[in-house]
């Protein structure tokens, strides 16, 4: 069996342990009980990734240090996390650590309650996009097109303030926006 075939059995193995199984799997990893709020198929896909990483090669030493470059720059800045009162390095330092595999034990508290203890609403950080990206979204057979300007978005030559707009005006129905544009 060739070492690509192995990997592959090995991962579709992991996605069919029991949670117990699974959770000690990730307890061997990353030495610290998984979170109670990832589902089986995230524990899964973090002790999959863990397997290929080790077996493939990780990030790119590249990669590794634009995220930090990411997160040190969203440290300075504090964003929407100082108007939270979040301090700076929580969030954006935990995340990085924990892709770059230099996250400890103390630092990988991602449950949901986290955020909520912190600003009383549970949300998920939102992606910013820059000026001048494109986004593009097949819908009933046409190629909807949204660029990202500083005022807002523009669609069909006309300017919008929002994603969900877009999304709507496109569809006629209700939709996150940012879910609808695959953000």
């Amino acid at each position: 069996m060739s070492a690509a075939n192995e990997l592959e059995r090995e991962i579709a193995a992991i996605g069919a342990l029991p949670p117990e199984d699974l959770a000690r799997e990730w307890q061997r990893i990353y030495q610290h009980a998984p979170p109670r709020s990832l589902s089986h198929d995230l524990l899964a896909r973090a002790v999959s990734w863990h397997l290929q990483a080790k077996r493939l090669g990780g990030l790119s030493a590249g990669t590794r240090q634009m995220l930090r470059q990411q997160t040190e720059r969203a440290e300075r800045g504090g964003g929407a996390n100082k108007a939270r009162g979040v301090r700076k390095s929580e969030p954006a330092r935990r995340d990085a650590d924990i892709i770059t595999g230099t996250a400890s034990a103390a630092s990988l508290d991602v449950s949901p309650s986290l955020t909520l203890a912190r600003t009383g609403v549970a949300s998920k950080p939102r992606r910013r996009l820059s000026q001048g990206a494109r986004l593009i979204r097949d819908w009933n057979g046409r190629a909807h097109v949204v660029d990202v300007i500083d005022r807002g978005y523009v669609y069909d030559g006309k300017l919008y303030s929002s994603l969900t707009a877009i999304a709507f005006a496109i569809t006629g129905t209700r939709w996150s926006g940012p879910r609808f544009f695959g953000l």
